[in-house]
């Protein structure tokens, strides 16, 4: 009888172990002001999302456990949300996250191909990545800025020095994308690094190169329908068409504008970079005939009285629409917008011409009098 116990004994413990055959996150993250870790996983079951919370010990150790047969990105929030890294986990597999709270981008997951490749571009380019978020701490409206060198910056200096970090980061993406067709990781840096609608073409022809297990990945299938998105508001396309009430409540549509040429621009109280896109644009629209050309400025800002301001101040006196869902807003969705100031040139047949002009080529597309 005892045997037979210690048989089934056994049995319950193997079977026991058989069900924890999940995978491990454990790890160190330091500078938490908030205790509370959230692990956001998607639930292939549901189509949804399963959330759970770990409390960190004194010190940043956390641990966490799952379950998921396939490889899944596990996304790992901080700071109520505020800070966030993701880890690619899979049952067996044991992973280790460190870093410190306020350098987000150089969080480092490590084990597993995945989270092992993007440590290692996380790791060759930490000098770009700290550079870059040093610039976007050091980034406060009407001051000045000190860089890496402590020397002072304007405004103008902190965007071009940006840009060109971005620029670099850019480059070492592709570099290494072009060396790993067949690892998730590069879906990872092509959503990091490319997918700002910039430059849709190029990220047409990274994705079609994707080769293997990778091209059945959600991420992968994610990519291609925002890209394709994107490719469906280039230049050559027709235009979507929308309809908007403005600050007259008056109802605008595209058709509104067809037989000219028609400006449609995006901006903000809030954005710094939209005051001197504004003073080009009452410029602009000065030299314009309105039987060539008309604009319409859709303002993102969450406070129309702010909006209400700008246009008062600067004197625009085209048409306005404040549309108080921000980035949220249906027509930014539909014209792929990622940045403002932006712009979007729509010719008499509503065929987009050009998008994020400077004023000098606009009035040389349209050949002002």
């Amino acid at each position: 009888m005892r045997q037979f116990l210690r048989i089934v004994l056994i049995v319950m413990i193997l079977a026991s172990c058989k069900g924890r055959e999940g995978y491990v996150i454990e790890g160190k993250i330091t500078g938490l002001q908030n205790p509370s870790l959230y692990f956001v996983i998607p639930d292939t079951n549901s189509q949804g999302v399963r959330v759970d919370t770990v409390l960190v010990k004194p010190g940043g150790r956390f641990r966490y456990e799952g379950n998921s047969q396939q490889l899944t990105p596990v996304i790992l929030y901080m700071e109520d949300g505020n800070v966030w890294t993701t880890v690619w986990a899979r049952d067996k597999d044991q992973l280790s996250v460190s870093g410190h709270v306020n350098f987000p981008e150089m969080i480092i997951a490590k084990g597993g191909e995945v989270n092992d490749l993007l440590a290692g571009f996380k790791t060759e380019n930490k000098s770009l990545l700290q550079e870059r978020r040093n610039l976007m701490d050091h980034h406060h409206s009407d001051v000045e800025m000190n860089d890496s060198l402590g020397t002072k910056m304007n405004y103008p200096e902190y965007e071009s020095k940006l840009l060109n970090v971005d620029h670099q980061l850019k480059e070492k993406a592709e570099k290494f994308i072009n060396n790993h067709f067949s690892s998730i990781a590069s879906l990872v840096l092509i959503q990091d690094y490319l997918m700002d609608g910039s430059d849709p073409e190029l990220v047409r022809t990274y994705l079609s190169k994707m080769e293997g297990d990778v091209i059945r990945d959600t991420l992968y299938r994610k990519l291609v329908r925002v890209n394709d998105k994107y490719c469906r508001t280039l230049p050559g396309s027709k235009a979507p068409d929308f309809t908007v009430l403005d600050i007259n409540n008056d109802t605008i549509r595209l058709n509104s504008y067809r037989g000219k040429y028609f400006l449609l621009t995006f901006a903000a109280s809030w954005c710094e970079t939209c005051d001197k896109d504004n003073e080009d644009l009452v410029l602009l629209y000065k030299d314009s005939d309105r039987k060539q050309l008309e604009v319409l400025t859709i303002s993102l800002d969450g406070d129309s009285t702010a909006w209400s301001h700008v246009i008062k101040e600067k004197k625009m006196v085209w048409h306005q629409v404040i549309d108080t869902d921000g980035w949220g807003s249906d027509i930014v969705s539909l014209y792929n917008i990622t940045e403002i100031p932006s712009n979007v040139l729509i010719n008499k047949e509503s065929i987009i011409v050009g998008r994020n002009l400077p004023t000098d080529s606009i009035k040389k597309v349209i050949r002002f009098r």
